[in-house]
């Protein structure tokens, strides 16, 4: 549905962006230009707000008639979370700084995530790591660039598979014993933002990612580049994943026996953990697919 130079206008805008918004602020953040949005521990700086107003504005100009929603504004306006349901126009997804954290201490590892979503599909994704200058884009339906280069994995996994579990979950009593008994699996904590370790995925480094709580503009523009390339995609009942009902949690693995071995291994003990059950969870109320 984009144009040869919609393409090349997006990725323009969101270089430009990174470039020119975000990276000259790279280690020059103070402690009075961080606030916190819903708590102590989900910081936000002017940056990211000055990002993504510019990029909203750059998009919808791009693509007249769209819709936005973006990680700060949907903090001050729960409302747009509602665009996701209208199939009829598209609907950019964006977070402006994932790895915020990263950004503020002046640690590598931060950038642009950005999907587009029409009719239920993700018809176009783009990470781009600012601090590397390094453009990850795709197409459906499996056309992936990184820095204009063609992006392959040939990986085929072998056990015990390795993966990536959300820090929360990953001090859980339940997956300490867990890393120690089972043998199927090598198990360890996320250590990057959604934009670090879904290329690591892609490259085929880590076999599967293990998340509790997900908002689309953490997770969309990675999933995207994942099941163009073969990986599933599941909440923790199995089920394919809806955007309607996403607390069960979300699995993303490379092949139908990685997902098989994590959903019995490891998500079946989460499931079982009253502590688990516990943790802050987030509803949307859409269904929401990526294109195969």
């Amino acid at each position: 549905m984009l144009s040869n130079k919609q393409k090349d206008d997006i990725e323009e805008l969101i270089r430009k962006v990174g470039d020119e918004c975000i990276l000259p602020h790279f280690r020059r953040i103070s402690d009075d230009d961080v606030s916190y949005k819903d708590s102590n521990i989900d910081p936000v700086t002017a940056v990211d707000i000055e990002a993504e107003k510019l990029l909203k504005e750059g998009l919808l100009h791009i693509l007249p008639g769209s819709l936005f929603v973006g990680e700060e504004l949907y903090s001050t306006d729960k409302s747009i979370i509602q665009y996701l349901n209208d199939e009829d126009k598209p609907v950019w997804i964006v977070d402006p700084i994932d790895g915020t954290d990263n950004f503020i201490a002046g640690k590598l590892g931060f950038g642009i995530m950005a999907c587009l979503v029409y009719k239920g599909e993700i018809v176009g994704s783009w990470l781009y790591e600012v601090s590397q200058q390094r453009m990850t884009l795709y197409y459906a339906p499996d056309f992936i660039l990184e820095n204009g280069k063609k992006l392959t994995s040939s990986y085929e996994p072998m056990k015990p598979f390795k993966g990536l579990i959300g820090k929360k979950l990953h001090r859980f009593p339940e997956v300490q014993n867990l890393k120690a008994e089972c043998q199927e699996v090598i198990l360890d904590s996320l250590q990057g933002p959604s934009i670090i370790c879904y290329r690591e995925m892609l490259l085929g480094h880590i076999d599967f990612l293990i998340f509790k709580v997900t908002y689309p503009w953490d997770h969309l523009p990675g999933i995207a580049f994942l099941k163009s390339q073969g990986a599933v995609i599941s909440r923790w009942s199995g089920e394919d994943i809806c955007l309607s009902d996403i607390n069960e949690g979300l699995v993303v693995a490379r092949n139908p026996e990685v997902m098989k071995v994590v959903l019995e291994k490891i998500v079946s003990i989460l499931l079982e953990s009253e502590e688990v059950a516990g943790m802050k969870s987030f509803k949307l109320t859409c269904p929401l697919t990526c294109s195969p």
